[in-house]
């Protein structure tokens, strides 16, 4: 079900302005708040809707009265009293908490990618036409293995005229081979790289003894890397946002950069063949590799973001650089 801004509205008895001005503010705060869960309510985890109902008992107590759609902010509600029992106390929350093993050994990209083959020819965003472009201008044919692909990594790789066909992330090696793909990508993802890896490993390393030129990203970076000798592991404090600095260690530029990632490629465990081409300059981790003699290279980070940062937009380049070099 879903609910517009226009649907949701906020009506105060006159109690709640007889209220010094710091409560008003922080009641304020909480029917932000409520409003936020209300326009996101498809969402439904253990966690948001123990927080709706510790919103829903301040604003009440506090002769605050949120009101929307018969079946909105009430139908809300509603669900957050059928949770009432279960999660009436903060130990509760809190055991949850605590009995959650977290990502390691989850192999989340089975549940995310796609379950059949489709190709993608939708181009970024065009700001005079006030809409994505569709590009009939492909050079090259490639395959995207799927472990959570975003949109426009898609539509970034058809601006440099690749037809993407995107598969599943268990594809076989005859699967991958039989659409003739001059290219090879990995995508971005969740989960454990080492637990997605497990079925898909086997077959990018067949990928590369045929030296068709590999490009990943993020998830698709790790999971390369692991095909090539390397190791993955779990960071103490993972890299999230939208404005982390990344040196590029040939040409010594520093790219801002997306990252959105738990894991990190044991920068250690690489081998003699491979080239650390990036670091972070927030902790000095590996964002980058590629191979001495193969056609392959991946990031840790996000080139596609949108709306940005656009300073790692090349790679996409070198990438069809790269592939046209093999075609």
């Amino acid at each position: 079900m879903e609910t517009s801004r226009e649907d949701v509205g906020i009506a105060v008895r006159s109690a709640f302005l007889r209220k010094g001005t710091q409560q008003r503010f922080s009641l304020l705060v909480l029917v932000i708040i409520s409003i936020s869960l209300l326009l996101i309510e498809s969402v439904e985890t253990k966690p948001l809707n123990y927080l709706r109902s510790i919103i829903k008992d301040t604003i009440y107590r506090s002769s605050l009265v949120v009101s929307g759609p018969s079946k909105g902010f009430n139908y809300v509600v509603q669900k957050v009293k059928d949770h009432t029992n279960l999660y009436n106390n903060l130990n509760q929350l809190k055991q949850e908490i605590f009995n959650w093993k977290g990502l390691e050994n989850l192999d989340l990209a089975s549940i995310v990618t796609t379950p059949k083959l489709y190709k993608s020819t939708e181009g970024t965003w065009n700001i005079e036409k006030n809409k994505y472009d569709q590009s009939n201008n492909h050079h090259y044919n490639i395959v995207c293995l799927d472990f959570g692909i975003k949109r426009n990594i898609l539509r970034n790789l058809s601006d440099n005229h690749f037809l993407s066909n995107v598969l599943p992330a268990n594809s076989s090696l005859n699967n991958i081979l039989k659409n003739k793909p001059k290219g090879i990508f990995l995508s971005n993802g969740p989960g454990d790289p080492f637990a997605t890896g497990k079925i898909i490993i086997p077959v990018i390393q067949e990928l590369i003894k045929k030296e068709i030129p590999i490009f990943g990203i993020c998830l698709g970076h790790q999971i390369l890397s692991l095909a090539l000798g390397a190791k993955t592991r779990k960071m103490f404090q993972g890299h999230r946002g939208g404005n982390h600095p990344v040196k590029n260690l040939e040409t010594l530029k520093v790219e801002i950069t997306s990252q959105n990632h738990g894991f990190e490629v044991d920068k250690s465990s690489l081998s003699d063949e491979i080239i650390e081409t990036h670091i972070s300059l927030f902790d000095g981790t590996n964002e980058g590799i590629k191979h001495k003699k193969l056609p392959i290279f991946s990031v840790q980070y996000h080139p596609e973001a949108s709306p940005g940062p656009h300073d790692s937009h090349y790679l996409f380049k070198q990438f069809y650089e790269l592939v046209k070099k093999y075609a």
